[in-house]
């Protein structure tokens, strides 16, 4: 994760880099819950 900087102080690209990486870290925290709930189903 990069440092934060403040909006006005970040290029457009860069604004988009930090925002990719908000949802790819949500994405993967919400799939690996959905991955442990079904392990937990399946009795692995």
């Amino acid at each position: 994760m990069s440092i934060a900087l403040h909006p006005d102080h970040m290029t457009a690209a860069e604004r988009l880099d930090e925002i990719a990486e908000i949802l790819a870290a949500g994405a993967m925290r919400l799939l690996a819950r959905k991955s442990t709930r079904l392990s937990a189903d399946a009795g692995d």
